[in-house]
């Protein structure tokens, strides 16, 4: 048996609505995904045979972001 690593992950949104009028509104949002970009392993070495075995074959992205607009009306 073996330990998977240390899983750390923190999202984060951000976002202000502006109405105008009486029903329309303008929201602008800020969100980013692994906040504090830290290394998480998205898959890890399962096959016995293989020297490696146990070790981390794939990481997920680091910090991402992204910006959006959504008007109701």
């Amino acid at each position: 048996q073996f330990s998977a690593p240390v899983f750390v992950n923190m999202d984060s949104r951000i976002e202000k609505a502006f109405p105008f009028r009486e029903r329309y509104k303008l929201t602008v949002m800020f969100e980013f995904f692994n906040l504090f970009n830290n290394a998480n392993a998205a898959a890890i070495q399962q096959q016995q045979s293989v020297a490696n075995f146990g070790s981390v074959s794939e990481w997920l992205p680091g910090r991402e972001g992204q910006i959006g607009l959504k008007f109701e009306f």
